[in-house]
């Protein structure tokens, strides 16, 4: 009778691994696109932060 209670149980923790990996993965890409955009940004400051003449 064991086996049918750990059964549900197990499948319901590896399911949660499965989102919790593709939420680590997405989390991952999205610092690495907000790097390149902050890198990105530093070479140029915006446009109103430029002294006008």
């Amino acid at each position: 009778m064991s086996d049918n209670v750990d059964d549900p149980v197990l499948e319901q923790l590896r399911a949660l691994r499965g989102g919790r990996d593709r939420i680590e993965s997405e989390s991952r890409e999205l610092a690495a696109r907000l790097a390149s955009l902050g890198t990105s940004s530093m070479a140029s400051p915006p446009k109103s932060s430029r002294i006008r003449p």
